[in-house]
């Protein structure tokens, strides 16, 4: 059958950055899956836009073609938790990147507050229940990081994955490297420039950030799910958060 790579976005995780490298790649089959409502919701078929009329239709298009008896590469990109997919494809493979959760938050808040402040409150409609709550909340950092509604977001796209479905992790702050594995994976070739991606070094840092011990420590026990999920995949102990 065809590879099948299920490609999960957690959000603020370098994500776009590697659904541009898949695009460019061009892989036979590439479905930019961001639900239903979103406008980033594209099929592509040996790199040209199919105009599918509903999200229904891309996905019949990409389950039916990823299971043909036929060489090629599949893959599924977007925000969509791991575990709603499980049982649709099962030779399905999972990749994702994480990246060290208070700086992960960080960024995720600042994106948001940006984004609070341009756009239409209308247009978040499209974008999800949390970004409005986000909007309603209108939160300190402190309060966004420590909420249950925001925090542990890492874990809660690959929940109760199975160790043997998961292909690869990317590593945030290792960029260059998690990419290379990739497209040695992945077997593509891409003119997507990842030396001087803009996030591709070390995370900038908590000291930088100038967060006091009291509220790092806090925010790390709020999120100690997405702790312990990013300490093992860096540390390549993936068996230790997913079942073996």
């Amino acid at each position: 059958m065809m590879k099948t790579i299920f490609s999960i976005h957690i959000p603020k995780t370098a994500g776009s950055f590697f659904g541009r490298f898949l695009l460019e790649g061009s892989p036979r089959v590439l479905f930019y899956n961001y639900g239903p409502v979103n406008d980033a919701s594209k099929l592509f078929l040996n790199g040209e836009e199919l105009p599918l009329e509903s999200h229904q239709e891309r996905w019949n298009f990409f389950k039916n073609i990823s299971s043909r008896d036929e060489k090629g590469l599949a893959v599924m990109h977007g925000h969509f938790t791991g575990s709603s997919f499980l049982n649709e494809i099962a030779h399905a493979m999972y990749i994702f990147w994480v990246r060290e959760p208070i700086d992960r938050l960080f960024s995720h808040y600042q994106y948001w507050q940006m984004q609070m402040q341009v756009q239409d409150p209308s247009a978040e409609k499209k974008l999800g229940h949390k970004r409005q709550l986000f909007r309603k909340m209108n939160p300190t950092f402190e309060q966004f990081a420590c909420s249950p509604h925001f925090s542990n977001r890492q874990s809660d796209f690959v929940r109760h994955l199975p160790f043997n479905r998961i292909l690869n992790v990317g590593i945030f702050e290792n960029l260059p490297s998690s990419m290379e594995r990739f497209s040695e994976e992945l077997e593509l070739n891409s003119n997507v420039e990842y030396n001087n991606f803009i996030n591709s070094g070390p995370s900038s840092s908590l000291k930088e950030m100038k967060f006091s011990d009291d509220l790092i420590m806090k925010i790390y026990q709020q999120n100690s799910e997405d702790k312990l999920l990013y300490d093992c995949c860096v540390s390549g102990k993936l068996s230790e958060v997913f079942d073996v």
